[in-house]
């Protein structure tokens, strides 16, 4: 009697690892499978992380237009020092943190949102060959391609970017940034 139930415990370890097995690769093979739309949902759309990295990105992409831009000449950088205005760092800082403001403003009200797209060929007109993932700009009538880009998925970095420029987003955020200047 004891040979029969040891047999028959043996079985019944290796028929529960043999299901745990395949229980895992089931799952492990559903993320890969699914390892865009996992990405975009639980660690691009909610995260503010992402979200930082984002504005931190269109703050270094937007930094040297803002130094080209911004740059005073000699009797303007006198005549601000006299009237008590702005200098030219003041103007730089200002317009920089007005990026800043504008994005995570664009964050808070949806407009700017994460896309997986590595099904896709190209969206409103913007070629996504070869990339997976893009932020979206969606307060126009269409939604606009701010930047397409490709993720590493054992660093969790942005591997590959493009940025396009023509989308609606830059417009508004000159039009924010002339705005505030004129304030201020």
């Amino acid at each position: 009697m004891g040979k029969v139930g040891s047999s028959v415990k043996k079985k019944l370890w290796l028929i529960a690892v043999l299901a745990a097995v395949v229980v895992i690769a089931g799952i492990s093979s559903l993320v890969v499978w699914k390892r865009f739309e996992i990405t975009t949902h639980f660690f691009l759309q909610g995260s503010k992380a992402a979200q930082e990295q984002a504005i931190l990105l269109m703050l270094e992409e937007a930094k040297p237009d803002i130094h080209k831009n911004l740059k005073m000449s000699f009797l303007e950088k006198v005549f601000s020092k006299f009237a008590g205005r702005r200098d030219e760092d003041q103007r730089r800082a200002d317009a920089l943190s007005d990026v800043r403001k504008y994005a995570e403003w664009s964050f808070k009200n949806h407009w700017l949102n994460y896309k997986d797209v590595h099904n896709l060929s190209s969206l409103d007109g913007y070629g996504l060959h070869g990339y997976d993932f893009a932020l979206c700009w969606n307060q126009g009538e269409t939604e606009e391609v701010v930047s397409a880009f490709n993720v590493n998925f054992l660093t969790r970095k942005v591997v590959d970017k493009e940025v396009n420029l023509n989308c609606g987003y830059f417009a508004g955020l000159r039009l924010y940034i002339e705005k505030n200047a004129r304030e201020n």
